[in-house]
């Protein structure tokens, strides 16, 4: 696979990414609200030493592992590589990044350099000298990418449990939640709060459970006066 067309892979991945910011906030919710004691990864880019495809150069979004997860097969066996980027980059920033040329050399120099052989039992790839070399400067490359987007509101994805972001109770613009509201009052409330673009969050999980925990406060509350 030549410079050009990794580079021209890398541009397709970066738009893919410019436009993922919605799905990856989604992505991170639906993980801390339902996966709360799994690691949280980001977004990642694969590579197959195998293939001349360049649709084999893919990124994906973020995802959840357990301590139970195991390593995919090829990946294990070195024929596929895995280069994980900061967690909670935003799309813009990862676009960014893969747009960046020392990222294409890095790249063209590994796939250039990645062998598979048949050991009797399995493909397994290898790395000659350079692409051991240009391995170790893509990771790198991440370092300063993270060190980059560190801090920064514009390059980082903000996403809050509802009871820290609403620490201090629902704002006046939102529904508020009494001891009489009905599951379906809740409900809207919800729908009124995924709604809502805030300022200071991507995006806010456990709400519903947030809200349910509001009311029963509030009931216990009107039984004891």
């Amino acid at each position: 696979m030549d410079a050009t067309t990794i580079k021209t892979r890398l541009e397709e991945l970066a738009q893919q990414a410019a436009a993922a910011d919605a799905e990856w906030v989604s992505d991170y919710c639906a993980i801390l609200e339902t996966r709360p004691t799994d690691t949280v990864c980001g977004p990642h880019l694969t590579i197959r030493l195998d293939s001349d495809d360049p649709a084999e150069i893919r990124l994906h979004g973020p995802e959840a592992q357990s301590s139970g997860d195991g390593v995919p097969m090829a990946q294990w066996h070195g024929v596929s590589r895995r280069y994980d980027l900061p967690t909670y980059a935003k799309g813009r920033a990862v676009a960014e990044f893969l747009r960046d040329s020392d990222v294409a050399a890095a790249l063209t120099r590994i796939l250039a350099g990645g062998t598979v052989e048949w050991d009797g039992s399995n493909n397994k790839g290898s790395l000659d000298d350079d692409a051991m070399d240009a391995d170790y400067d893509l990771e790198i490359e991440i370092d300063r990418f993270e060190d980059r987007i560190q801090g920064d509101p514009t390059s980082t994805i903000s996403v809050w449990d509802a009871g820290d972001f609403f620490v201090d109770g629902l704002p006046e613009e939102i529904p508020q939640v009494t001891a009489e509201s009905t599951d379906d009052d809740l409900g809207a409330i919800e729908e009124a709060i995924e709604a809502e673009a805030w300022d200071e969050a991507d995006g806010v999980y456990g709400i519903a459970a947030y809200l349910k925990r509001v009311r029963d406060e509030a009931r216990d509350a009107a039984e004891d006066e």
